[in-house]
């Protein structure tokens, strides 16, 4: 136990904090306490860089590191002597989570003619599928496909989309499905027939 008397001279890693998800360039910032006058950083116990000017911080490029857990310690001296260290661990994840959502047509509703199909999408390209065929690849956002339904038996098809990155074409990213009805508006139909006893009436009551 240190005795009570002037400040002791400590370091401590303000940032980032232990546990912490980290990806990119990370600025690691230091505080400190009593004469301090030199802080050195290390990753997973290998020396990086020697700050003498407070505040002490470094900028750390994770992207050159593997995915997981990495230790961050600093060491603080005192001219020359050593005074303190502290370590903590951090998450490194420089993957991104890929995602496809495709926002037209909906699932469950009900498509004829000419429909594009939309979708959105962090992945590089796009490529659409119809009831598993593939049929169009859509290399720029926003992402589309333009689906002749009319080539296509009346009921249900699904619509398909696949994301994936420039340099792993062989891998799917994200995917995502939706089911769709070709076939003519069931209001539509609904409408066409009371139209057709509308005008019969009026036909009735005209022959009389």
């Amino acid at each position: 136990m240190r005795e009570c008397g002037p400040p002791l001279d400590t370091v401590t890693i303000e940032n980032p904090s232990n546990g912490q998800t980290v990806s990119g360039t990370v600025n690691i910032t230091v505080s400190y306490t009593g004469d301090i006058d030199e802080v050195q950083f290390y990753i997973d116990g290998t020396w990086k860089y020697t700050d003498t000017t407070a505040p002490f911080s470094w900028n750390w490029n994770t992207t050159t590191y593997s995915e997981g857990n990495h230790t961050i310690r600093v060491d603080g001296y005192v001219s020359g002597t050593f005074a303190d260290d502290h370590e903590i661990t951090v998450n490194v994840d420089n993957v991104p989570d890929y995602e496809v959502t495709i926002t037209n047509p909906t699932n469950g509703s009900t498509v004829s003619g000419t429909v594009t199909c939309t979708a959105e999408s962090n992945c590089d390209f796009i490529r659409w599928y119809i009831d598993d065929v593939f049929v169009y690849e859509d290399t720029a956002a926003p992402f589309q496909y333009s689906w002749d339904t009319t080539q296509y038996s009346d009921g249900s098809h699904t619509v398909r989309a696949d994301g994936f990155c420039f340099g792993d074409e062989d891998n799917v990213k994200a995917t995502d499905t939706v089911t769709c009805n070709i076939g003519s508006d069931p209001c539509l139909g609904t409408t066409i027939l009371l139209l057709f006893v509308l005008f019969g009436s009026a036909g009735i009551l005209r022959r009389r």
